[in-house]
């Protein structure tokens, strides 16, 4: 299982519009990207794909602290297994 969050709130299009998750499955592992579109100055924070190892069942995290500032916008986003 996988799901992105935001300062412990879980995303996704249906609660932001500008949210697009998407997910890639592979022979063994599933990767996701996050792409927040037209980025705001509100939308700095912790962002954190949690997962879970399903071989193990352990939980697999990945995080990063994402800065915005109001002359820069970024799209950003990373694999997450």
């Amino acid at each position: 299982m996988l799901g992105w969050y935001k300062d412990g709130q879980l995303l996704s299009s249906a609660s932001d519009p500008r949210v697009n998750i998407t997910f890639a499955a592979e022979s063994d592992r599933t990767s996701t990207d996050l792409v927040v579109e037209r980025l705001l100055v509100n939308d700095s924070g912790n962002y954190i794909c949690k997962a879970i190892d399903c071989f193990t069942g352990q939980p697999v995290n990945t995080s990063k602290e994402i800065t915005i500032n109001s002359e820069l916008a970024y799209v950003f986003g990373w694999p997450c297994s």
